[in-house]
C-alpha cells in the first residue's frame, strides 16, 4: 500500500498552467530490444531501488524462448540481465514484487506451473515446478494461477483446483520457493475464484467471487481472511445480502484489522453501467464489522460535494463507478483515493499496446479523481472532494467487459490515470498521474494543499510517444520514469522526466 498520505482539508480549483518543455530529450535514456509483443507487461518500479523489465524474447527456437529479467538503477544504468529458457508455447502469469525479490510464473508443458525468483540485482535466486494447472483453465484466464506479494515472508500463489467443484489453493512460498503452508478452499456449490489479495505480517485478506458455473455472469462476492503465519481460515464475510452488493477495489490490511473500499449496487446484483454509491468497511481480526460507511451518489455524496466544488455539480448524480486505488491511514483519519469511471461508446481506447489484437473489447471513460476523508474511530464520512482532470478512454478485452473483472484488469495494467502519491520537496502531498486527454500525453501533478488543488501538466520531452503504447512509473523523488513500447521495433524506450 502506498505510504504517502492525503491531507485532511482539500478543496478543488483547477490551475490551467501548462509547462511545455523543449522537444529535445535531456533526461537519461535506456532501451530494451527483442521483446515479444504479447508477453510484455510494462516497466515496473522497485520503489526507489530502480526499475525492472520482465519479458519474453521475440527470437526463439522450435522448443524454447528465453524469459528475460533486466534491472536498471535510478539513473537508468543497466545493472544486469538474466535469462532462463521457457517452453516456446508457455503462458505467462502476472509476476509480483515484494520489496526484495521478483517472482515470475509460467504454464509449461503438461500444465506444469513453473516459478522463477530474482533479486533486485537481477540475479536468479531459484526456479522450480510447484504444481500443475487443471487443463480446463488453459483458455479461461480468470482461472489461471495468480501471484501476490507476502512481504518479507515471500509470495503467495493462488491456484484454481477442480475437485467436485472449482475451488482454489493458497500457498505461501519463501524466496527459495519452499512451501511454508498450503490451504485449499472448495465451495459446496459453484465456482470460486480469487480477484485480489493483500497481506500484513499477521493477516492475508482475499476478495473472492463464487459463480454458479463458469458461464454464469452472476457472482457472489466474499472477503476471506487467513492467518498469515499458519494459513488457518479466520473468517469469511459475504459482501452482499443486506439490500446491496458491494464491489471492493482496494484493501488495507492492518495488524489486527482489514479495511475494504469500493462501490456498491442497490438490490441483489451488479449493474453494467452505473453504481449507486461508495462504501468503506472495517473488520476486526475476529470478523466483527467495526463500522461501515455507505453513501449513495445522488442523495448523499452529491449534496456533500456541491457544498465544496460547484464545478462537480451533476457528476456524482449521474451514478458513475469508482476505482478506489488506495486506502491510507494518517492518525485518526482514513483516506480513500479513487478515480471515477463510466462505460463509454465502442471504439478503440487506451490499452497497453501489446494487448489489443483483434478483440473488439469494451471501452470505459476515466473521469475525475475522488478523495474521501473518513473518521478512523467511527467510520463517519467527514469530507469528499473531486480533483478534475481530462477524460481518458480505456479499452478492456471482451472477457473483462463488466463488473469486478473490468475494474481489476484496468488497475492491473495501469490503464487508469493514477500512478502514485509522493511528497514534494516542500512536503506537500501530490497525486502523480499519466493522462492522454484529447491530445498529447502528459504527466499531471495534483498538488494537494490546504486551500486548493492546482493541477500542473508537464508535457513529455519525447514527442514520438504513441497513444496506447506508453505509461509512467515511480522514480526517485522529483522525477518519474516514462516508457514507450513499439510493437513494430519490438522495443521499449525509457527516460526520466522532471516533475
Amino acid at each position: 500500500m502506498t505510504p504517502y498520505y492525503v491531507m485532511q482539508r482539500i478543496s478543488i480549483a483547477l490551475l490551467l498552467t501548462i509547462l511545455w518543455a523543449p522537444s529535445f530529450l535531456n533526461a537519461q535514456e535506456a532501451s530494451v530490444e527483442n521483446i515479444k509483443a504479447t508477453k510484455f507487461k510494462g516497466v515496473k518500479s522497485m520503489d526507489g531501488a530502480g526499475f525492472y523489465v520482465s519479458y519474453m524474447e521475440e527470437k526463439a527456437t522450435k522448443q524454447y524462448r528465453n524469459f528475460a529479467f533486466e534491472v536498471f538503477d535510478n539513473d537508468l544504468n543497466q545493472i544486469k540481465k538474466t535469462t532462463i529458457p521457457i517452453w516456446v508455447a508457455a503462458k505467462s502469469i502476472d509476476g509480483a514484487y515484494n520489496g526484495e525479490n521478483f517472482i515470475a510464473g509460467f504454464i509449461e508443458k503438461q500444465m506444469a506451473i513453473k516459478l522463477a525468483v530474482f533479486d533486485t540485482k537481477g540475479n536468479l535466486v531459484k526456479t522450480k515446478i510447484v504444481g500443475q494447472m487443471n487443463a480446463a483453465a488453459w483458455e479461461e484466464e480468470t482461472l489461471q494461477p495468480k501471484l501476490f506479494s507476502a512481504g518479507k515472508k515471500g509470495f503467495f500463489i493462488v491456484t484454481n483446483i477442480k475437485e467436485k467443484k472449482w475451488g482454489y489453493s493458497v500457498e505461501l512460498l519463501d524466496k527459495e520457493l519452499n512451501t511454508v503452508w498450503r490451504k485449499k478452499y472448495v465451495p459446496e456449490k459453484g465456482v470460486a475464484m480469487v480477484w485480489e489479495a493483500e497481506s500484513s505480517d499477521e493477516l492475508l485478506a482475499i476478495v473472492q467471487t463464487t459463480r454458479a458455473s463458469l458461464m454464469s455472469r452472476k457472482s457472489v462476492i466474499e472477503l476471506v481472511v487467513f492467518d498469515n503465519k499458519s494459513g488457518d481460515l479466520i473468517f469469511t464475510k459475504l459482501l452482499q445480502g443486506d439490500g446491496t452488493v458491494k464491489l471492493p477495489s482496494s484493501i488495507l490490511v492492518e495488524k489486527d484489522a482489514v479495511c475494504l473500499g469500493g462501490i456498491f449496487f442497490a438490490g441483489d446484483k451488479m449493474k453494467s453501467n452505473n453504481s449507486d454509491g461508495v462504501f468503506f468497511s472495517k473488520y476486526s481480526r475476529s470478523g466483527e464489522e467495526v463500522f461501515k460507511m455507505q453513501e449513495f451518489w445522488a442523495s448523499g455524496l452529491q449534496k456533500k460535494i456541491n457544498a465544496e466544488a460547484t464545478n462537480a455539480k451533476g457528476l456524482l448524480a449521474s451514478q458513475p463507478k469508482a476505482m478506489l486505488h488506495t486506502i491510507v491511514r494518517e492518525g485518526d483519519t482514513y483516506y480513500m483515493l479513487g478515480e471515477l469511471f463510466k462505460k463509454a461508446a465502442s471504439g478503440k481506447g487506451l490499452a497497453l499496446g501489446a494487448l489489443g489484437g483483434s478483440d473488439p473489447g469494451a471501452n470505459i471513460s476515466s473521469l475525475d479523481f475522488i478523495i474521501l476523508n473518513i473518521d478512523a474511530g467511527n467510520g463517519e464520512l467527514r469530507n469528499i472532494f473531486l480533483s478534475p482532470k481530462d477524460k481518458n478512454t480505456i479499452w478492456v478485452p471482451s472477457a473483462y467487459g463488466s463488473g469486478l473483472a473490468l475494474a481489476y484488469y484496468a488497475k492491473r495494467y495501469n490503464l487508469f490515470s493514477y500512478r502514485f502519491m509522493e511528497k514534494s520537496v516542500e512536503g506537500e502531498n501530490n497525486i502523480i498521474y499519466f493522462n492522454w486527454g484529447s491530445g498529447d500525453p502528459y504527466i499531471g501533478i495534483a498538488m494537494l494543499g490546504k486551500d486548493e488543488v492546482p493541477v500542473r501538466k508537464v508535457a513529455l520531452k519525447k514527442k514520438a510517444v504513441k497513444r496506447g503504447e506508453s505509461s509512467a512509473v515511480r522514480s526517485k523523488p522529483g522525477q518519474v520514469l516514462v516508457y514507450q513500447y513499439s510493437k513494430k521495433e519490438k522495443k521499449v524506450t525509457m527516460w526520466l522526466e522532471d516533475l
